[in-house]
């Protein structure tokens, strides 16, 4: 049988998931440091990039010269990208 798949993050559910502020979900929302999409109003964030974010950070913290761990290769933000017009096309099915 085939798992579903996981619920993705509401900004409060995942700022209690760090421990930090629904603010701070919210400015790394529109820095562009965290994608999300929304439903209507509602701003939701995947699992998975809520965990690149998570890898992301942790490589930073854990070497000398946090720029070359910044670089997204192109490949990556390909990926990125396709994965954000993936959700917006879920969101704007036809009504």
């Amino acid at each position: 049988m085939n798992d579903p798949a996981p619920h993705p993050y509401t900004t409060k559910s995942l700022a209690e998931h760090w421990e930090c502020s629904d603010r701070h979900v919210r400015n790394m929302i529109q820095r562009g440091e965290l994608h999300c999409f929304k439903l209507g109003h509602l701003v939701r964030i995947e699992q998975e990039e809520a965990r690149r974010v998570e890898r992301l950070n942790r490589t930073i913290s854990n070497s000398k010269d946090a720029d070359e761990c910044c670089a997204l290769t192109e490949a990556q933000e390909d990926e990125d990208k396709d994965r954000v017009r993936t959700a917006m096309l879920i969101v704007r099915a036809p009504k």
